[in-house]
């Protein structure tokens, strides 16, 4: 997957230096994803930029899979320095890129691109945003057992999260089965028939929605009292329940948002991104 990449090791690399130095040039970044219908990606970078006085800018960039390769090129000729990668590019990105951060090889996917020196660098700040929204949270996962529905780019990021914090057994399941081998290279999970996910559902403390689809009522009826389940969405209307805890992707977003706004500018926002959802336009 990444033979005609490398891994970026100079120095200072990814760090989270001011990339961008100020002046006349306006910062341009985007979100390059297909669909974009509900992202709040766009609001929280750009009142970032606003807030911080940074000449930048950061578009949503909804491009049909048959356009992907000619678009990125010609984003990268009209001065990109930085893009974030959603739903279904994460992993088809990668060809188009040239280096990659350590994480990014190891999961296999990408959601942040950073442009430096002719470089195309590829890095996962989804790791990031679920550690940090699991502990903003207090979800502990050492000796739990997990459920992960998914088995694509966010899937892969929240399954190696998983697998760093010790747990008891990891189970995942996808709708499409076969997808699931690939990403057990990254933690070695037990992969269950899709069909049997209630049955799951009810053994697990933990279960996580790494999807894009709402697969609520095939989870929160079945869950016991005290258990967790996690949507890495945010624009789904999940219920309340008062013995069971549901969350949704909202603090995901703000915490891989603001460290991806790290990597091009040399700030974490974490406090304007959450003003930006607050505040009313």
């Amino acid at each position: 997957m990444f033979g005609s990449g490398k891994k970026y090791r100079e120095e200072g690399s990814l760090k989270g230096e001011k990339f961008y130095q100020g002046g006349s040039a306006m910062l341009l970044t985007g979100l390059i994803g297909y669909p974009l219908i509900h992202t709040l990606s766009p609001r929280i970078h750009n009142f970032s930029f606003k807030k911080l006085k940074i000449e930048g800018i950061y578009f949503p960039l909804c491009i049909p899979p048959e356009d992907l390769e000619a678009v990125f090129h010609t984003l990268m000729k009209l001065g990109f320095k930085g893009f974030n990668i959603t739903n279904p590019y994460k992993m088809k990105i990668i060809e188009y890129l040239n280096a990659f951060t350590p994480i990014a090889e190891k999961i296999g996917a990408v959601n942040t691109v950073v442009i430096k020196n002719k470089k195309r660098i590829g890095d996962n700040t989804d790791v990031y945003g679920f550690a940090c929204s699991l502990k903003e949270h207090k979800i502990d996962l050492k000796n739990k057992k997990v459920l992960i529905i998914g088995a694509g780019g966010a899937a892969r990021a929240c399954l190696y999260v998983t697998g760093k914090n010790r747990p008891k057994m990891v189970y995942i399941t996808n709708r499409t089965e076969s997808k699931i081998e690939s990403i057990l290279s990254i933690y070695p999970a037990k992969k269950i028939p899709f069909s049997q996910i209630s049955q799951y559902v009810r053994i697990a403390d933990i279960v996580i929605n790494a999807t894009s689809i709402d697969f609520q009522n095939m989870v929160i009826p079945f869950l016991n009292p005290g258990c967790v389940y996690y949507d890495i969405n945010y624009c789904f209307e999940l219920p309340y329940r008062k013995k069971i805890k549901i969350i949704d992707g909202i603090s995901m977003l703000i915490y891989q948002a603001a460290h991806s706004f790290k990597l091009w500018t040399g700030y974490r926002p974490v406090n304007l991104m959450k003003r930006a959802l607050k505040e009313v336009e």
